[in-house]
């Protein structure tokens, strides 16, 4: 069993085109054994640029590397790739607040647009607002269409039903005083 992976001829060969299951066949390291060591090198895949990035404190242990030509380990004592303590403490903060930040990302994204269309949502934050459970009736099919609607919006039930009444009563709201009125 090899100590570690070379993570430079890795994203190298990500960036020529090849898949990380091509790596590991060229490698000849099995799927569970290449994620345990690219875990405990303290690296990430990253989709969006396709290449492993550190998380945390990198190793800074010799690593083996794989020679391209004979795909046998030979020793790699240099590495070139340290991060400066700026960069390190960087990618703890993102680290320790990716959930926050995915958070914040979700929500904006959520009030501006969904999905390039024409739904603009501004919700309203009613968490504040003593929100109580209510069960009201509904027609089926009017439900079913609402849940197929809803479902790749990333709101709470809750929150759209609220905005939806609340748009309604907007939109309604001098038909309803006028009538009142007579």
């Amino acid at each position: 069993m090899l100590d570690m992976l070379d993570i430079n001829y890795i994203n190298e060969l990500l960036q020529e085109g090849k898949s990380v299951k091509d790596i590991r066949t060229i490698l000849q390291i099995g799927e569970k054994s290449f994620q345990k060591q690219i875990r405990k090198m303290n690296y990430k895949y990253n989709q969006k640029i396709r290449r492993y990035e550190p998380i945390g404190e990198v190793l800074d242990n010799p690593m083996t590397n794989y020679s391209s030509n004979n795909n046998k380990p030979v020793k790699n004592e240099n590495r070139a790739d340290f991060l400066t303590i700026k960069e390190k403490d960087t990618i703890q903060f993102l680290d320790e607040n990716i959930d926050l930040i995915k958070q914040l990302l979700n929500n904006y994204k959520a009030t501006t647009s969904h999905n390039n269309s024409d739904i603009v949502i501004n919700l309203i934050n009613d968490k504040k607002l003593n929100p109580k459970p209510k069960s009201v009736r509904i027609n089926e099919y009017v439900w079913r269409d609402w849940l197929k609607f809803t479902k790749d919006l990333p709101f709470s039930k809750a929150d759209l039903i609220s905005q939806a009444l609340v748009e309604f009563m907007e939109r309604h709201k001098s038909t309803h005083n006028d009538k009142k009125d007579l």
